[in-house]
């Protein structure tokens, strides 16, 4: 049969049998041959799911055996490449507006045969090219790691350098080099490995290679290396303009013949089974994991079949295992719980373990309820089973997450990625660190619909609230600050954070309403503390919109004649992305604001490329540095070359600098020796209704 008369699969979802017949009519009879299946329950359309993949589904908007909200909803459970078309008896722009919001690609009059047709046409080949993108990053994504392997074995030297320091380097570059580890040169710079005596020759070398050599050319670089055993040895180097990852760098080239290398390629059979079992449970291990995974995607995709991915994460398993029994009980309670993976699998499962506390499962179960069976069984074996080890008694439990491999898995990273999601909202679910339980991937629902309904109603209910969170100085400041944090609520009193809000906000043209809002309530709070006689400090976020609106300032005016307070006790916040991009109309308002006594502050600042350029134009008090600074320092306490370097210059400038997402107490003595001025976050106090803080205390 011609690869261009093949039929599409199509789903067909309404109350009549004798409709979705004329529709398979009317596809066939105008050259579009498909393989038609009429579903009226909603447990049908699950299973049919499972069986195979589908290109298609056309459901009637009125069908009530099953709804098309529903459909729609089981489409992205599975995280199928599905698209719907809808069909709606009105002739009215309603049903098409709403049916888009829905998640549908479409929205086509019933019996409107015609363009019907053009719009199945164009979904068809849509999918079509969003497979083939598919296809080409995985391909993409192979070729790389193809590249990387012939790197890895090349027997001449490679390595890539960027601000000169190696990013790569292959076994014979580290070799040649006197390492026996290419990773012991990573992030190493060569002036560090570097005989003193060149380090100035390369220097020149390098500058002139990036200034004065165009893309094509290549300079000769011969320069001696010390060695960790002591020896130097000299190499002859090849300089290349070249790119890794992505990034621009320079790569180094030393022929082979050139130095002699150590053969370190004799691994032996036992080192060999190691790299692809695990020794303590017998499973796969993480590496042949990935592969098994890439190399389904890639046949899956090829071949239009679907595997499912369990990850089973023991909960807390450092605190509860390896802090009281050590590696080697801890070894016990994960050969036993490999045990019980076992004894669940079924025929052909693909098992392996994947971290120090976490294992996986390929199956080809598709039924989502029996994969959420089986997980839950899993989950409840491990959580019933009391582990003796060392004369303790350990009972532990496990979160599993499950994803599907399909034609929109990218690679094996990615599916990961899908189950660890799972486990993350798993534990939400439960409110803690153990989920004890499974839960299956879905992709985020964008109910548009809703959230601009709630948000309708809260503006006009005024069903917004205002949280206080505490900023704490490090420097004996005994000003009491907070900042004051925006929360809109549902109808079930829920609090929804502005980060869900405000596109759909945008979107209305009522970010500037919410904003004064905001800002008129912390002024009315300040004037109630005013009469108290306390020594606050209010900072209060406001959108890029008020920024931009020339009426704000003298309502502003109006408001604080009004009320009375000091506008020194008020400061208001914008984000460092949103000032650089409306600079000319931040200058302005700024200079409004300090008019009148008002402090700024510039919050998430440190990510632009050049974040001080930025204080050349606009004067500010108060700098609120980036959250993703101190998450890297409580990482890696190593880490703060940047962030001190930042502090350092901000300082200079007479800034008053806080640094936010402080989530333990590890980095505060770090961030007192940098100079930080403020710290903000969980670990001194979560956001809450009321501002009782114990300031005192910290002094």
């Amino acid at each position: 049969m011609n690869l261009k008369t093949l039929p599409f699969r199509l789903l067909i979802i309404n109350d009549s049998r004798q409709e979705a017949q004329r529709l398979a009519s009317m596809f066939q009879n105008s050259g579009k041959p498909c393989r038609a299946q009429h579903i009226s329950t909603l447990e049908a359309f699950y299973k049919t799911l499972s069986e195979q993949n589908w290109d298609l589904v056309i459901a009637d908007n009125d069908t009530l055996a099953l709804p098309p909200v529903d459909a729609i909803r089981a489409i992205r459970k599975h995280n199928s490449d599905l698209p719907v078309i809808l069909l709606s008896s009105d002739e009215e722009r309603r049903p098409v507006i709403d049916g888009l919001k829905l998640g549908a690609c479409d929205v086509v009059r019933l019996d409107d045969d015609q363009h019907l047709l053009l719009v199945v046409t164009r979904e068809l080949e849509n999918k079509k090219q969003r497979k083939n993108a598919r296809t080409a990053e995985r391909k993409a994504r192979e070729m790389k790691q193809q590249n990387r392997h012939l790197l890895d074995r090349s027997k001449d030297g490679i390595a890539f350098m960027q601000d000169g320091m190696f990013i790569y380097a292959n076994e014979s570059f580290a070799n040649m080099c006197g390492y026996t580890n290419p990773d012991d040169l990573e992030c190493v710079p060569l002036m560090d490995i570097a005989v003193a005596s060149n380090q100035d020759k390369i220097k020149k070398a390098l500058k002139h290679f990036m200034l004065e050599s165009d893309s094509k050319s290549e300079n000769i670089l011969v320069c001696d290396i010390n060695s960790p055993t002591g020896a130097i040895i000299r190499l002859e180097i090849e300089l290349h303009h070249s790119q890794f990852d992505d990034e621009a760098c320079i790569k180094l080239l030393v022929d082979a013949q050139a130095v002699n290398i150590v053969n370190a390629n004799n691994v032996s059979a036992s080192q060999k089974a190691h790299e692809t079992t695990d020794i303590v449970t017998g499973l796969f291990s993480k590496t042949q994991l990935h592969n098994e995974l890439t190399r389904l995607i890639k046949s899956d995709s090829e071949q239009e079949i679907s595997h499912a991915f369990l990850y089973v994460d023991i909960d807390q398993f450092k605190e509860k295992v390896e802090t009281i029994v050590g590696i080697d009980g801890a070894n016990d309670v994960l050969s036993t719980i490999s045990g019980f993976i076992k004894e669940h699998a079924i025929k052909n499962d693909y098992l392996a373990k994947i971290s120090d506390n976490a294992f996986a499962i390929i199956t080809d179960e598709l039924h989502l309820e029996k994969l959420l069976d089986t997980g839950n069984v899993i989950a409840k074996h491990i959580c019933d089973h009391f582990f003796e080890i060392k004369s303790n008694t350990i009972q532990l439990t496990a979160s599993i997450g499950i994803t599907l491999i399909n034609e929109k898995s990218l690679d094996a990273q990615s599916v990961i990625i899908e189950a660890t999601l799972a486990i993350e909202a798993l534990r939400k679910q439960v409110g803690g660190n153990a989920g004890n339980g499974a839960n299956l991937f879905q992709p985020e629902e964008d109910d548009q619909s809703v959230l601009i309904s709630t948000l309708q109603k809260a503006l006009k209910d005024e069903q917004f609230k205002l949280l206080f969170q505490p900023i704490i100085s490090l420097r004996g400041d005994d000003t009491e600050r907070y900042e004051v944090l925006l929360r809109m609520l549902n109808d079930a009193g829920e609090e929804i954070s502005p980060s869900h809000f405000m596109q759909a906000a945008a979107s209305m043209n009522t970010v500037s309403k919410i904003d004064r809002w905001v800002a008129l309530e912390t002024i009315k709070h300040l004037s109630n503390l005013n009469s108290a006689n306390t020594k606050v400090q209010l900072i209060a976020t406001l959108s890029h919109h008020t920024l931009c609106d020339e009426s704000f300032i003298p309502w502003l005016g109006v408001a604080i004649k009004a009320t009375k307070i000091n506008p020194s006790t008020l400061i208001f916040q914008f984000q460092e992305s949103e000032i650089t991009q409306h600079l000319t109309a931040a200058k302005k308002f700024i200079s409004s604001c300090s008019s009148m006594g008002i402090e700024m502050c510039i919050n998430q600042f440190g990510c632009a490329l050049e974040p001080l350029s930025l204080l050349e134009h606009i004067e500010v008090e108060h700098i609120k540095i980036d959250g993703s600074f101190s998450v890297e320092l409580q990482e890696n306490p190593k880490n703060k070359g940047a962030l001190e370097n930042l502090l350092k210059e901000l300082h200079r400038q007479n800034k008053i600098t806080t640094i936010p997402f402080v989530e333990n107490a590890s980095i505060i003595s770090s961030l007192w020796q940098m100079g930080a001025h403020c710290i903000q976050g969980y670990y001194l106090q979560p956001p809450s209704a009321a501002m009782n803080y114990e300031f005192a205390e910290e002094g």
